[in-house]
């Protein structure tokens, strides 16, 4: 039962969470990059608009779609929260191999208990750190149903 629950419950969330935040970061991290560029390609357009005189309609053309696009993407990441999901997903991550470490070594509250109460502990510290991730998930629903 230990092994079991261990593996496929608590290995499997651990898992879960790190390659979500792994997900999230790279997303984040690959919007943040586009936007940035984008924005000075923009910046270099522009010099290069007033270089010329302001004669070229396509310069002009990219100078004004260059900043919206740049906007668009840094919009993308905050409505996906790809920063947010990432450090969230994280934390969990990390309380959760915490729990694991400190069930397998019975260091903390789980040193002075029986093996049976030992595991009742940890499974419902992990169900506990699981759940109030759903709960926060079920918040925010809630918020964007709101709107």
């Amino acid at each position: 039962m230990k092994e079991e629950y261990i593996k496929e419950r608590l290995d499997d969330q651990i898992d879960w969470y790190n390659s979500s935040a792994i997900h999230c970061k790279k997303w984040h991290e690959r919007l943040t990059i586009a936007s940035i560029l984008i924005s000075v390609l923009a910046t270099v357009c522009a010099s290069f608009n007033v270089i010329v005189a302001n004669k070229s309609n396509t310069l002009l053309i990219i100078n004004t779609l260059l900043p919206a696009i740049a906007t668009s993407i840094i919009s993308i990441d905050k409505i996906k929260r790809y920063q947010e999901l990432h450090i969230q997903y994280r934390n969990t991550w990390e309380k959760l191999k915490q729990e694991k470490y400190l069930y397998l070594t019975e260091s903390a509250e789980y040193s002075s208990n029986t093996n049976k109460s030992a595991l009742n502990l940890l499974v419902e510290r992990v169900e506990s750190i699981c759940s109030t991730e759903v709960g926060n998930w079920a918040q925010l629903d809630e918020k964007k149903q709101a709107r």
